[in-house]
């Protein structure tokens, strides 16, 4: 079988490819199909689905069929597509390793640019977190409970959710050992390298709605981000901020509704992890309210390293008298 060749999209306008992942049972081989699509909804374009990842290591051990053709993946990504793959139904899907021919530089620069257009329309963001484990579950369980206790709720949730939580890990050896297993899963989830990759700043944070998928279960965005104040839990700093930026409360009520020049994004997400030094001035610029419009920097792959860490060095100095 011949390895998939990308047609060329039209770059003169928003275009891009969408994946259609075909259904089939978990263990079947990943089938697919690749298309260019229109995903302006206000215009009528296709409803569609974007996903959060981490490549993981760059290495493609993995291999799908596209259109009849053999592309090789990570093995993460392998990994999600098994578990976002309906039994009974095909799935929209806009997912960067795939859609977007990574070797056609013009091609490369021009869906970067796109990003936030790409993540703002999608129907929904799915932050796929990787496999689970048995306290994440406990986790993931625990949360889906929490939901639907609260469906009915108009409004502000958070006093009712505390009233339910409370009684469930009250007083009691066994109580105290959920709890134990509750808070380990947690933070399993919260460790995860998705919370240190710097593309998913703008992904998460240009979401309408988001779901967080850890093995085969998945969670409201709004219920995550809740979820570690509501059991007394502190996530490190640059997870909290990650949080923050989540659909729901946490973005409406956080820094990031008050304050998000590029300088405090800085100071927020210096800690993210890149594979490709030029990406962490990129997706903050993006982010950024003061230089996201000011043409500062277009991101320009082309470019060398060495070339944008001196176009960051004078972004800094901006960010620094603009902050």
């Amino acid at each position: 079988m011949a390895v998939y060749k990308y047609y060329p999209i039209d770059l003169d306008k928003p275009a891009t490819r969408l994946l259609r992942l075909l259904k089939g049972n978990f263990t079947d081989a990943i089938q697919c199909e690749l298309f260019e699509g229109w995903i302006s909804q206000s215009e009528g374009g296709m409803s569609y689905e974007a996903l959060s990842y981490t490549w993981g290591t760059i290495q493609m051990t993995a291999q799908i069929t596209v259109d009849g053709s053999i592309m090789h993946v990570t093995s993460n990504l392998y990994a999600a597509l098994r578990h976002l793959r309906f039994e009974d139904k095909d799935r929209i899907l806009w997912i960067d390793a795939i859609c977007i021919d990574m070797h056609n530089m013009s091609e490369r620069n021009h869906q970067v640019q796109q990003m936030t257009y790409i993540y703002s329309e999608a129907e929904q963001i799915v932050v796929w977190l990787g496999e689970a484990t048995e306290e994440s579950d406990l986790a993931m369980d625990f949360m889906k409970q929490l939901q639907e206790n609260i469906a009915k709720i108009q409004g502000d949730w958070r006093d009712s959710a505390q009233l339910w939580i409370h009684p469930q890990l009250g007083l009691g050896d066994t109580n105290t050992l959920q709890n134990a297993r509750l808070r380990k899963g947690m933070e399993f989830m919260l460790g995860r390298p998705w919370f240190r990759r710097i593309w998913i700043l703008p992904e998460i944070a240009n979401a309408r709605v988001a779901i967080i998928l850890c093995g085969k279960k998945s969670i409201s965005a709004r219920i995550f981000a809740q979820f570690p104040s509501l059991i007394g839990l502190q996530p490190q700093p640059y997870c909290q901020a990650v949080l923050d930026i989540m659909p729901g409360f946490s973005r409406k009520e956080s820094w990031w509704s008050q304050k998000r020049n590029l300088h405090t994004l800085l100071v927020k997400f210096r800690k993210s992890e890149v594979s490709d030094d030029r990406d962490i001035i990129y997706a903050l610029l993006s982010l950024s309210s003061d230089a996201f419009r000011g043409d500062i920097l277009v991101p320009d792959y082309s470019k060398t390293s060495q070339q944008v860490r001196g176009s960051r060095k004078c972004i800094r100095e901006w960010a620094r008298g603009n902050g």
